[in-house]
């Protein structure tokens, strides 16, 4: 799934694993370079383009911050729980992941567990423990998201996450995590009662793709209602 961040100079890359402390001066020269970005050589500029780039400059930070969290997880994780059960090996060499998040993308490194019977595969216990998930994306990202679209289409929730935060995750990467964060609601429409002064109109937009919000039984609940009210009209 295609999706477009914040552009990030290659400073901001991690091409290998870090240390702590290195990343750790990173964040200490870009928050010089910041500071230095607002007091200086600005007798020109407006505080519309200052605060653009400003946001820029944050997110970049941002990044570092979140790679340094990450990257301190890592450092103190504990495998042994799986490694004494005799069915998983390390791999030595940390894995290069990508997580989306508010800031924009960021890589991380974390150790990959292996089932020792190849077919079964494996996964990566950092992950795991962090909560994070296969797609991706943060968790906030993805909360962000599925709220926007449960308000508005599929496309308008991915134009207002991007103009709020320069980049945003795909149309069909917010459809999935609706469908899935959503996939429990079913159950709990089908015997939940239509709730008290519902209303008499039922909107439907048929010019956009949206999250679905009524299913047949729902809609014949409704029909029941309504039938009911014309006949002692």
């Amino acid at each position: 799934m295609s999706t477009k961040v914040v552009d990030i100079s290659e400073a901001y890359e991690a091409k290998e694993q870090l240390p702590v402390e290195k990343i750790k001066d990173k964040i200490g020269s870009e928050c010089e370079k910041t500071i230095g970005f607002c007091t200086e050589n600005n007798e020109k500029m407006t505080f519309s383009e200052f605060e653009k780039a400003l946001w820029k400059l944050l997110s970049c930070i941002g990044i570092l911050y979140i790679q340094l969290f990450l990257t301190s997880r890592h450092n103190k994780s504990d495998c042994s729980e799986w490694l004494n059960t005799g069915l998983y090996y390390i791999r030595r060499i940390p894995i290069a992941g990508k997580i989306k998040t508010v800031f924009g993308e960021v890589t991380y490194f974390r150790t990959y567990q292996v089932r020792k019977n190849k077919k079964a595969g494996g996964f990566y216990p950092s992950d795991m423990a962090l909560g994070l998930t296969r797609d991706g994306f943060s968790p906030s990202v993805i909360s962000q998201a599925t709220r926007l679209a449960a308000r508005v289409s599929f496309i308008t929730s991915v134009k207002l996450f991007k103009y709020f935060y320069g980049w945003s995750p795909s149309i069909q990467s917010v459809e999935t995590s609706v469908s899935g964060l959503g996939r429990e609601a079913g159950g709990y429409m089908e015997v939940s009662e239509v709730p008290e002064g519902d209303g008499e109109v039922l909107i439907i937009e048929a010019d956009g793709k949206a999250t679905l919000t009524a299913t047949d039984e729902e809609l014949e609940k409704r029909r029941k209602k309504y039938k009911g009210m014309l006949s002692t009209a």
